[in-house]
């Protein structure tokens, strides 16, 4: 037992080290800078699903999971592969041609644990990098950058944590809450509202937040079961090395929420239709005009479509399809070259297979569309600065997963 335990503290020790120091390195994020899906089982259906048990790490999604679960841990690396373009234009843009995207591969990793607490209660640990963006150039993306050698990458990368504790106060009803604790990084080398270089200079800033989450699972009959989460602002210190870049504004996680229906259309037939919306405007630094300092972002709605088949006792097939606004408008496509939050759809295939009683082994795959976008300089003083400049952006992911059962 010891052993056990000393060996998951230890996979749990390595995770966050990975997640903080390599993994939120990460451009992945497909709602914006928020990813749709957590692990290979969540990730084999797109994302979709909200009212489903899908494993222990599944809790970062929806707390009220953790009641319908028995005590497992669950472990989900990952891959993610990036191909990022831009054609920088207008007054302002660096007349090079267009780039390619210097960062490629980005590492992934969920993870998750729970237990059961008698017959009606259970708690639970769960953490993922929940998104992710920015993007590195050889050259610099503005003329004034080009002069001074700077203005060629952004990154920030996200991390959450949560306990959940999840109650059953009837059969077919769960509900769930969970603090949220947030580790966010970020550097940059950007040019500021102010037309100069910014002081961070390419040196990791860190930054840390907290917020809650609660969620509901209801089988309302044999053939629907409702899910539906609600994920608070993610309230953070801000960036010091930054201030002059994020005008001394924090980058909140915002706030989000996620509601659908599963239709058992057979015994062993899933079917999940999802809506997802995510209050990107309401973030200040978010969501203000890059004139202001800002990125100029929108709010996203998705629409998130799934379908879980379970083929025999040992094998269970899903696939997922994602449709989802852009946070970025055409007139604010030059603000974010570095921030290339553009794709809009993807499609997803996996499956899970049970070796045993106790042991499961899980695999996600999905595809971000290609998709382009062209600065209409319609927009601020910094989109006619940038008008013409082109940008199109494609994502490929696996993730693995490995799940015990106690």
């Amino acid at each position: 037992m010891a052993r056990r335990w000393a060996f998951t503290g230890l996979l749990g020790i390595l995770s966050v080290f990975l997640l903080v120091g390599f993994g939120s390195r990460d451009a992945r994020a497909s709602f914006g800078m928020l990813a749709s899906c957590i692990g290979a089982n969540d990730c084999g259906m797109g994302g979709a699903g909200i009212g489903m048990a899908k494993d222990a790490s599944f809790g970062l999604v929806n707390p009220a999971v953790n009641a319908l679960l028995g005590r497992e841990f669950y472990y989900s690396p990952g891959w993610i592969v990036g191909n990022r373009h831009a054609d920088t234009r207008g007054p302002l843009g660096n007349p090079v041609g267009e780039q390619k995207s210097q960062i490629h591969n980005f590492f992934d990793i969920a993870i998750g644990y729970n237990k059961p607490l008698g017959n009606d209660w259970a708690v639970g640990f769960a953490m993922s990098g929940v998104g992710g963006i920015g993007d590195k150039f050889q050259q610099s993306r503005t003329t004034v950058g080009a002069a001074g050698g700077f203005d060629r990458e952004i990154f920030y990368g996200l991390v959450h944590m949560v306990v959940p504790v999840a109650w059953t106060p009837r059969p077919g009803l769960s509900v769930g809450v969970a603090p949220v604790l947030g580790i966010a990084r970020f550097k940059a080398d950007s040019l500021t509202a102010a037309g100069t270089a910014t002081a961070g200079g390419l040196k990791w800033d860190y930054a840390f937040g907290g917020g809650f989450k609660v969620g509901v699972i209801w089988d309302i009959n044999e053939h629907f079961t409702l899910g539906g989460t609600y994920n608070s602002r993610v309230w953070f210190q801000g960036f010091d090395n930054y201030r002059d870049l994020l005008s001394g504004r924090p980058v909140d996680t915002p706030a989000n929420f996620q509601f659908g229906v599963v239709w058992h259309a057979t015994p062993e037939l899933d079917i999940a239709v999802d809506g997802r919306y995510i209050a990107y405007s309401h973030v200040q630094v978010i969501g203000q005009t890059p004139e202001s300092g800002g990125f100029g972002w929108h709010d996203v709605r998705a629409l998130l479509v799934g379908a879980q088949y379970k083929m025999s006792d040992k094998l269970t097939l899903r696939l997922g399809y994602t449709l989802n606004s852009s946070p970025i408008d055409t007139k604010n496509t030059f603000a974010n070259t570095l921030l290339p939050a553009i794709t809009r759809n993807k499609i997803a295939i996996g499956a899970a297979y049970d070796f045993s009683e106790k042991w499961e082994a899980s695999i996600g795959l999905d595809h971000m569309w290609k998709r382009s976008q062209t600065e209409t300089g319609g927009g601020d003083a910094v989109s006619a600065l940038g008008a013409g400049t082109h940008l199109r952006s494609t994502f490929y992911a696996v993730r693995f997963g490995i799940r015990r059962h106690f």
